[in-house]
């Protein structure tokens, strides 16, 4: 019984066997096509890793902000009246 792997090995072994000069510039050119469409699916993945790593890392941070400014505020080490320019706006 032929399956789908070992028919698609025999077509690409005589197609690669093929003296014929315009079916190899079709495979060249069908090759050139799958190496700019399997580049452009990588970037694209690599991308969408990357946003939702900068997404994440910014969250992280402003989290860590407000929660680190909470507890100095809330154990007196972070006073803000002690500040001049805010006592001024407040007046």
């Amino acid at each position: 019984m032929l399956d789908r792997l070992n028919a698609l090995k025999a077509i690409k072994t005589d197609s690669e066997q093929t003296t014929d000069p315009a079916k190899q510039e079709e495979l060249a050119e069908a090759r050139a096509k799958r190496v700019e469409i399997d580049g452009r699916a990588q970037f694209f993945a690599l991308r969408g890793r990357w946003s939702w790593t900068i997404i994440i890392w910014i969250s992280v941070l402003i989290v860590f902000n407000i929660a680190s400014r909470t507890f100095l505020a809330g154990i007196s080490l972070l006073v803000f009246v002690a500040d001049q320019s805010l006592v001024l706006l407040t007046e």
